[in-house]
């Protein structure tokens, strides 16, 4: 009796969970707004979406860097908020992205797609990314003084404006890119 009572109490939360995930599948397609749905309808969207994140991310990293220290909703400062606003906003470019790695690439190739992707990453923004911003505090150092770190991050945080032209600029060739690799 123990065992059938454990059983169905099982069954029940497996029932649940897939009523909550059904549920969840429905939303996402009625709200249509979501990468995979987008992609479905347009595959130029894999690059449309990054596009969209990087040049979005821009004005929150900037308010981060550049909102004065002392404005604070209660104990929190408020450039925290826009700091955790741009980090949410600029988490939506790399689905895309690798998701469409994934498709370019050919089945064999596709570990290596995902291994290089994740080199030539960490190597731009956590290996020259502090260089460059490094070297451009310190050239700003005799005008700016101690202020001229926060004005080094806050040029940088404008290079997602690169990234999103080049990916606007490869949506007019991605479907032509996407049938040679399924070929």
């Amino acid at each position: 009796p123990l065992r059938v009572h454990v059983r169905s109490q099982h069954a029940q939360r497996r029932r649940q969970l897939e009523l909550v995930e059904a549920r969840h599948r429905v939303h996402a397609r009625e709200r249509g707004n979501d990468l995979g749905t987008l992609g479905q309808r347009n595959e130029r969207w894999y690059l449309g979406v990054p596009a969209l994140s990087n040049a979005l991310s821009i004005p929150f990293s900037l308010a981060f860097l550049l909102w004065p220290e002392s404005h604070r909703i209660g104990l929190i400062p408020v450039a925290f908020v826009w700091s955790l606003l741009g980090s949410i906003i600029t988490g939506a470019s790399s689905p895309g992205i690798l998701a469409l790695g994934q498709n370019l690439a050919r089945p064999h190739m596709r570990a290596f797609s995902a291994a290089l992707w994740s080199m030539v990453f960490a190597l731009v923004s956590m290996g020259f990314g502090p260089l460059l911003v490094g070297d451009l505090s310190t050239r700003l150092a005799a005008s700016q003084g101690v202020q001229s770190i926060r004005w080094a991050l806050a040029a940088s945080s404008l290079l997602p404006l690169l990234g999103a032209l080049l990916q606007l600029l490869g949506m007019r060739t991605l479907r032509a890119d996407l049938e040679r690799a399924r070929k």
